[in-house]
């Protein structure tokens, strides 16, 4: 009996290899610091509190939005 690949949904999924897995959690992580760090030297900032919107910015929004374009770029990839 001949098994139809067209009806099985995983059929042309490619698969990430482990090591590229844990590149990615690697890299994500270091990505995220290094903007913090970078954008922020010699600002000190209690936990959860930003005393301005540029913090904010530069704290906050620019490293994650990096980080969530890199994640969609490796899933397009």
């Amino acid at each position: 009996m001949a098994h139809n690949t067209e009806s099985v949904p995983t059929a042309s999924v490619r698969k990430l290899p482990v090591w590229a897995f844990i590149a990615l959690a690697i890299v994500y992580p270091i990505i995220l610091l290094a903007l913090i760090r970078l954008l922020t030297p010699g600002v000190y900032v209690r936990y959860g509190r930003f005393t301005s919107v540029e913090i904010l910015w530069r704290a906050l929004l620019v490293p994650y939005g990096t980080a969530v374009l890199f994640v969609v770029a490796a899933v397009t990839v």
